[in-house]
């Protein structure tokens, strides 16, 4: 279920219990103070849900800081209004304070989730960048980096049978001695011209993009 829906519920019912506490009320100061607190909070509440951009955390930090202020308001209104006795339901106003609480936890948690989310997506684009400049300096060094006869007879030999083995490379290349081709193996994979792959502590070579 969406989390809009969860917290449009969360708030029904608790307005439901405002309402109840509200018809207690019989100073009609003290019954449009709260009623006026409760039209603020379903405001904000509603701004949350369907702010403008969904994406902007700073807009929802905003409306967040708003929202949690006009809980803690109304919480504080019930409670003096239970200390003046003009709500002498207990019960009643237990329940509501709980469903304020419950609201402003998933509240707090809903923009915890959009922080990390961001930060993620901070992340992930921050490595793209990091990605790509390893990328084009790795295009840039394999340009300018001259292969030796070997190394070029056994990249074309790769290129055409990838996910070939070392032992494979020795027997197809037997005018090459294992040692020298192990050697240029490893240049190949840390010039940038092969990539390893590891299946059940065997190695198989394929040609990098």
């Amino acid at each position: 279920m969406p989390e809009e829906n969860n917290l449009l519920k969360k708030f029904i019912r608790t307005l439901i219990l405002l309402i109840e506490a509200r018809s207690l009320v019989k100073d009609e100061f003290f019954q449009n103070k709260l009623n006026n607190k409760i039209v603020d909070l379903g405001v904000d509440i509603l701004n949350f849900q369907l702010g403008e951009d969904r994406n902007n955390f700073s807009q929802r930090q905003l409306i967040t800081e708003k929202s949690l202020t006009k809980i803690a308001e109304l919480t504080e209104s019930l409670k003096e209004m239970e200390y003046l006795n003009l709500i002498k339901n207990r019960p009643l106003l237990l329940k509501t304070e709980y469903g304020l609480l419950d609201i402003k936890f998933f509240i707090l948690k809903t923009i915890k989730n959009v922080y990390f989310l961001k930060e993620e997506k901070s992340e992930h684009a921050k490595r793209a960048v990091v990605d790509k400049k390893n990328a084009g300096f790795k295009n840039e060094f394999k340009k300018n980096y001259e292969l030796t006869d070997t190394k070029k007879k056994i990249l074309d030999f790769i290129k055409s049978y990838p996910n070939t083995r070392t032992k494979d490379i020795i027997y197809e290349l037997n005018m090459i001695s294992g040692r020298t081709i192990k050697r240029n193996l490893i240049d190949l994979l840390k010039s940038g011209f092969l990539s390893k792959r590891v299946d059940n502590k065997a190695v198989y070579y394929y040609a990098s993009e």
